[in-house]
């Protein structure tokens, strides 16, 4: 627009230099009606580019908009990628423990692996730290809510009988059973991980047991984990059978998979 009316006046200046008024009457400055025809037509193609700078300045901005849009998405993007990295087996374990241990409000965990976290061996590796210091954490975080889902195994029983017995009366920890009758590695479910339903982990993508290779996936990105959330509770949480809630021993339910 400011260069519309720059151009405008410059066309006014134009004029002023050719024509006056006196009174009723208009008099031209200069007497040459040549000179004075080619300051008009001059001042008419100033209109006319002024004009046309207009229109292409407007179009312009409709054409920039979509490329302004798809910049921003593109960005968005990135910034989301940038929260989402593979990591090792030993990294997550590494990671985690450091999750649990600073999580301030809930801990949503799965593990469908059939055999027992037992193979890990204490201390010898991340995950034999982990789960070496895993009950002491739960106890440790009582304004902590810790749930687990464990797919049931008959190779695990003894180790989640023991996790119950431990966790009974442990008021801020809940435990629910995935019952998968095919006796596979691997089921179509993923292992997912929530804290604070701001960070997720998505675990054993890959296989379980992998001590070398990227096998999880980290997302730190808030609305990612939100949704795998989602995923937790409507898949995971509610089709499995709870066991223990919230400290309370659901026997008859745990009945049902020992016997």
């Amino acid at each position: 627009m400011w260069l519309t009316w720059l151009l405008v006046t410059t066309q006014i200046a134009l004029y002023l230099d050719t024509i006056a008024f006196s009174g009723k009457y208009l008099h031209f400055i200069n007497n040459d009606p040549f000179q004075t025809f080619v300051c008009l037509q001059l001042g008419l193609i100033v209109g006319y580019l002024a004009w046309r700078l207009e229109l292409l300045n407007k179009g312009l901005e409709k054409t920039l908009k979509p490329v302004e849009n798809l910049s921003k998405s593109i960005n968005d993007i990135l910034s989301r990628t940038q929260n989402t990295r593979a990591l090792s087996q030993e990294e997550f374990y590494s990671h985690f423990s450091a999750e649990l241990s600073n999580a301030t409000r809930a801990v949503d965990l799965t593990n469908l692996d059939p055999e027992s976290p037992d193979q890990y061996g204490a201390k010898l590796s991340a995950a034999g730290r982990y789960y070496d210091t895993f009950l002491g954490t739960i106890r440790s975080r009582r304004h902590v809510e810790f749930r687990r889902v464990d797919r049931w195994s008959p190779r695990k029983k003894e180790w989640l009988g023991n996790l119950i017995s431990d966790m009974r009366g442990q008021a801020n920890f809940s435990l629910a059973l995935l019952d998968w009758s095919l006796d596979v590695p691997r089921i179509p479910h993923v292992s997912v991980q929530i804290v604070d339903g701001e960070r997720a982990y998505l675990v054993a993508i890959s296989k379980h047991n992998d001590k070398y290779g990227k096998r999880d996936v980290q997302v730190l990105d808030k609305e990612t984990a939100s949704l795998w959330g989602v995923y937790y509770e409507d898949v995971l949480w509610k089709g499995a059978e709870v066991i223990v809630d919230r400290g309370r021993v659901v026997e008859e339910a745990w009945q049902k998979f020992i016997n």
